[in-house]
């Protein structure tokens, strides 16, 4: 299913809930190397939130559903996976595309929930859930997509 998608993520967006961060974090051995958070609020460029805590920084972000933030994790192997934070109550999990066969994928967005899903190469993905759904329904993508419950193989 992977080969020829290096650089490419499988983006999955869930409805916020205080324990995904953590429960990713088991799922695929993942840590967060050392880091100064900041939260910026990009209309007016003012920094929101600064810690260099992650047990600090989530509930921060949890209490503050219309935030925006990336936060960037790591296998055993020194892959990078996303989790990120969006408005409407939403966080989009970032897997690398070539990690995952398919059922491999199947049980991963089960168990989180998603409520869409897409492959997108190498960038972070969409702001809101609108933006989420076109991406998850784009007919022209060459990547697989998952919607309604299902993966959509790619064209």
């Amino acid at each position: 299913m992977t080969e020829g998608f290096r650089d490419c993520w499988f983006f999955f967006a869930c409805k916020r809930h205080p324990n995904t961060l953590f429960h990713f974090q088991d799922r695929f051995g993942l840590t967060v190397p050392p880091a100064h958070f900041e939260v910026m609020d990009s209309a007016c460029e003012k920094i929101l939130f600064s810690t260099s805590d992650l047990a600090e920084l989530t509930p921060w972000l949890d209490a503050n559903p219309e935030s925006y933030f990336n936060l960037y994790l790591q296998d055993s192997q020194s892959q990078s996976f996303m989790f990120c934070h969006r408005p409407g109550n939403h966080h989009v999990l970032g897997i690398p595309y070539e990690l995952l066969n398919e059922d491999e994928l199947l049980f991963v967005l089960k168990r989180f929930g998603a409520i869409y899903g897409w492959g997108w190469h190498d960038d972070t993905p969409p702001d809101t859930i609108d933006e989420m759904r076109l991406s998850a329904n784009a007919p022209h993508s060459i990547l697989r997509r998952y919607r309604k419950g299902r993966l959509v193989p790619a064209n």
